[in-house]
């Protein structure tokens, strides 16, 4: 029965390829959230050095399968247009991906006169058009002052608020940060955040 085998085969090709799918967008997401954590706790340069070099590769690793077959004399039958666009569909979603992270730009520290063991830490957050945080909290006194575009934050158990340029917010040590973004698809925004802080300790912590 050659046509039943060829259709056994077909869906356990079919099957694959969609595991390989999910397998894929997960990784994706998940080195998002873990190159924003790691942007913030160590700076702009490395952290984002570490997301691009990261994408960089899972887009390699869903550009070969898509053109390999063209380079081979006898390329695998069933090989057609929908697995094309499958690849550029993951290709799409990594560079929406991409487009979300938020860049972080460390300005100043300094011990705290007469409190021991803390410290104030000055930093800016560049929200590209629709960037966003990822769930975090910070166990710090949080200050912010918005300098460019629109910002909507929020904490866990308050309202969403949207804040513009010259307007404030407060994170008390407490607080889940549950939004922070660019009110904005289409223009950037930036804000300058100044952390009342432990020694030692990272200013931004993930949920668990």
């Amino acid at each position: 029965m050659p046509f039943v085998a060829e259709s056994s085969q077909s869906a356990s090709s079919a099957i694959l390829t969609a595991a390989v799918a999910v397998v894929l967008i997960a990784t994706v997401f998940a080195v998002v959230f873990d190159a924003e954590v790691v942007a913030h706790r160590i700076g702009e340069s490395f952290g984002t050095l570490v997301f691009a070099l990261t994408i960089t590769v899972i887009e390699v690793a869903l550009i070969v399968p898509v053109i390999l077959p063209f380079f081979n004399k006898q390329p695998r039958k069933g090989y057609t247009m929908k697995r094309l666009m499958l690849g550029a569909a993951f290709l799409a979603i990594t560079s929406i991906a991409n487009a979300q992270t938020s860049t972080v730009t460390p300005l100043y520290s300094h011990d705290l006169g007469g409190i021991p063991g803390k410290e104030g830490l000055m930093l800016t957050v560049s929200f590209a058009p629709a960037g966003s945080d990822p769930i975090h909290r910070h166990d710090a006194n949080v200050f912010v002052y918005v300098l460019e575009g629109s910002i909507v934050m929020q904490v866990k158990g308050e309202a969403p608020v949207t804040l513009h340029p010259g307007q404030t917010f407060y994170e008390a040590p407490t607080d889940i940060h549950l939004i922070g973004r660019n009110a904005s698809k289409t223009e950037p925004a930036k804000f300058l955040v100044f952390f009342v802080k432990d020694k030692g300790v990272p200013p931004v912590l993930p949920v668990k």
